[in-house]
């Protein structure tokens, strides 16, 4: 216990020590799945001075002082089915950790998880002294074992929900000597934040977006902060008295207008919502319903779409769209 304590402790540390040359290996994609499809990315690394937060870009896309870059599945299913983590770079494994339970963190059990904030995790050292960390995996997964050689893209665990985490996800993370960096732009994590553009150490084109989408839902009722990460209903019956359209995203800003709408199977329009989001939040959900009509929900395919539309202070649109299926029998 004392072991896994001293771990915990060290990976959330702030480093205060002088910066010593840095040396990045080329980072393929740490995760066996295909980014803004089946995986996300939910938060950067904070690059804000004080108790401010800011990703890369000086965008909001972060958490204060998160040290590393959380790659996020889509639900509990996803991560039961099996995501292959992979080594980002050949290297020589430095450090392993197993055995913390796949749960949520909550209040109930906060103190505990803060012990082992990264869950199951392994390190990796690169030559130069460059180590990778790969956090929060599935309890039993890890497949290496300290002082082991790996090569980039090998698997060495799965993405798990273990340690302090409210969802299913992997944190990677860079540290040399004592500085913790950022992989986007290959600064320290004390670094003042830019417009983009620097030099990555990806290996291939992690394109930088404002706000993740991820996909939509519906169910009976709303959904908690544990219930959104659970498996998506196939099939509802039409007798349920509620039919809800969900949705989620991470990096949602003050003034965000969310359209949301619902279609029967016969195409005509069941509902239809719209807001403007009064306050910016790292992760936010939202759910338009009905309640169901007398002789129950028309049977058949039930349609949700949910479009989000931003307008830049440059007067740019952007766009993030999304829609689901789900049949209504009985």
């Amino acid at each position: 216990m004392r072991l896994i304590f001293a771990l915990a402790t060290f990976l959330s540390s702030t480093p205060v020590f002088a910066q010593e040359q840095a040396s990045f290996p080329e980072l393929s994609f740490p995760l066996k799945c295909e980014l803004g499809e089946n995986c996300w990315i939910a938060r950067y690394v904070d690059r804000a001075p004080g108790k401010e937060r800011a990703d890369y870009t000086c965008g909001d896309r972060s958490q204060h002082n998160h040290k590393g870059t959380d790659f996020t599945l889509a639900n509990l299913g996803e991560m039961a089915k099996g995501v292959a983590v992979l080594a980002a770079a050949d290297g020589v494994v430095d450090v392993t950790r197993d055995g913390i339970k796949d749960e949520f963190a909550n209040k109930s059990n906060y103190a505990e998880k803060t012990k082992v904030g990264l869950g199951n995790v392994v390190g990796i050292k690169h030559a130069g002294g460059m180590i990778s960390y790969y956090g929060h995996m599935k309890e039993g997964s890890i497949l290496v074992k300290k002082g082991q050689q790996v090569k980039a893209g090998e698997k060495i665990g799965e993405v798990g929900l273990s340690g302090l985490t409210a969802y299913p996800h992997m944190h990677f993370a860079l540290r040399q000597g004592n500085i913790w960096y950022d992989p986007f732009d290959k600064k320290p994590m004390q670094a003042a934040c830019s417009n983009g553009g620097s030099e990555s150490a990806w290996s291939t084109n992690l394109a930088y977006r404002g706000l993740t989408l991820l996909p939509a839902s519906f169910s009976t009722e709303p959904l908690s902060s544990e219930s959104q990460w659970q498996t998506p209903l196939a099939q509802i019956s039409k007798d349920s008295k509620l039919l809800f359209l969900n949705g989620r995203t991470f990096g949602t800003l003050k003034g965000d207008r969310w359209l949301m709408k619902i279609t029967r199977p016969d195409g005509s329009i069941a509902k239809e919502y719209s807001t403007a989001i009064e306050k910016t939040q790292q992760h936010h959900r939202r759910y338009t319903g009905l309640r169901r009509p007398a002789g129950g929900f028309m049977p058949g395919i039930w349609t949700g779409e949910i479009l989000i539309i931003r307008q830049a202070k440059d007067g740019t649109i952007e766009k993030f769209e999304d829609t689901v299926q789900v049949e209504l029998v009985g």
